[in-house]
């Protein structure tokens, strides 16, 4: 086999596991397995033609016609792998054009880094034009190397919402990028390398080349990964302007609440005195009474904002046949926004809530909630039953949706941790905010 021949296909490979990596976060098309054996066979023959036919995906610069041509052959790779990625992926042209490029770039560095191998020396092949197992083993090991680091350190930590969120012109810029540095760039060190030049300066362009193409696919990713953050950032906003809504509006309920059971209590508590009532009657009303208790007696901790949210969860838990026994020293949050403290508390107990709804024994539906200053910290736990297994990533439950990162966002803005664990069938989550 011709080492050209092996480069293109070698290169192409490359290039689509690269993109692949990217693609992959993605949503699949419908019969994808048959829509991915139709683009293997179909772009298995368009590659076989094109290198048969003598284009490599890097054809040496001899004058302006072989620039022009190699640009063209890469506009041809580019587009094709955004083709194969919208027609395999549900992906918009924007999404579809970032994984290619990246992908293309990526497979830039595998072949900068495999040529500065054979400049430098490492590996030590004498041109025969004639493949040689010395360049198959070189090639396939820094394919292994970048690859795997790519996929650690980018691919890897992709989310599919943040593929879908590419919408701006950003990307179009990166692609233009990637098309000056990975193709002018390296056609002309190609060119320059056929020239007796300096040792120090071949070894230089080469590393100064895998280091540009490393550059680019690094601040793409930081592109990507800072639009994430902004539009994570806006949705939290969002949700906590919404949460603080729902304090003021539980805050006015409790107390509309509160001061109209406390007026039916004085009632029936007249009605009680009145010797005119009937005993029958009488032993409903001491029942009435009872149950009207229940919802006059509001949590008292020191703390309004934390009142509000353990009357508004106990009233839930009473409701569900739910305990909820809480010690509570508000003065512990007395640092804390009223909503900070509404949110972290409020979306604590609702997933103790959820957990508990799923037990069945009416002494395992309980949720045990304190609250204690200890050494400058804020100490809050809650201790829950629930069914099933907990799963837990880093500390923290996974699958409990929004309100984990928003209580996770509020407590790191103030310094503090949250430890999540599961001992046996209980659930305890403790949490830790420094009061300076």
């Amino acid at each position: 086999m011709s080492i050209l021949v092996f480069q293109a296909a070698s290169q192409i490979a490359c290039c689509a596991i690269a993109t692949w990596l990217y693609a992959h976060h993605l949503s699949e098309q419908a019969h994808f397995p048959a829509r991915m054996a139709a683009i293997l066979i179909v772009g298995a023959a368009a590659c076989g033609l094109a290198i048969t036919s003598g284009y490599t995906l890097y054809p040496t610069l001899t004058d302006n016609a072989s620039f022009i041509a190699a640009l063209a052959m890469f506009t041809v790779v580019i587009i094709a792998l955004t083709v194969a990625v919208a027609f395999l992926w549900k992906a918009s042209p924007w999404t579809a054009l970032f994984c290619a490029s990246s992908g293309y770039l990526v497979q830039s560095i595998v072949y900068g880094l495999d040529r500065a191998a054979h400049v430098t020396g490492i590996v030590q092949v004498q041109y025969t034009g004639e493949l040689d197992i010395v360049d198959v083993l070189s090639y396939t090991a820094c394919a292994i190397i970048v690859l795997a680091l790519f996929h650690r350190s980018i691919t890897g930590r992709l989310q599919r919402s943040g593929l879908l969120g590419i919408r701006n012109p950003v990307m179009f810029f990166a692609v233009v990028l990637a098309m000056v540095v990975s193709l002018a760039l390296d056609l002309s060190i190609k060119d320059i390398l056929s020239y007796e030049i300096p040792f120090r300066y071949a070894v230089t362009l080469s590393i100064v080349y895998v280091a540009i193409c490393a550059f680019i696919v690094i601040a793409e990713f930081e592109i990507l990964y800072n639009q994430r953050l902004q539009t994570d950032m806006v949705t939290m906003e969002r949700a906590m302007a919404e949460q603080e809504r729902q304090f003021e509006l539980s805050r006015s309920t409790i107390d509309a609440i509160n001061r109209r059971v406390h007026d039916i209590r004085h009632h029936v508590i007249d009605l009680l005195a009145d010797g005119g009532v009937a005993a029958p009657a009488k032993e409903t009303l001491r029942e009435v009474a009872r149950e009207i208790n229940v919802y006059d007696a509001a949590v008292k901790t020191g703390n309004a904002s934390l009142d509000v949210v353990l009357t508004e969860k106990g009233l839930l838990c009473e409701r569900d046949g739910i305990t909820l026994s809480s010690v509570a020293d508000g003065r512990a949050l007395s640092f804390m926004a009223a909503a900070d403290i509404y949110t972290l508390v409020g979306n604590a107990l609702d997933n103790a809530v959820a957990a508990v709804s799923d037990v069945e024994g009416g002494e395992r539906r309980s949720i045990s909630f304190n609250l204690r200053s200890q050494m400058g910290m804020a100490s809050l736990s809650v201790e829950n039953y629930f069914a099933g297994k907990a799963a837990l990533v880093d500390g923290l439950p996974v699958g409990e949706g929004f309100g984990v990162e928003k209580m996770l966002a509020i407590v790191e803005r103030y310094g503090g941790t949250i430890v999540c664990t599961a001992d046996g069938d209980v659930f305890h989550l403790d949490v830790l905010i420094p009061q300076g």
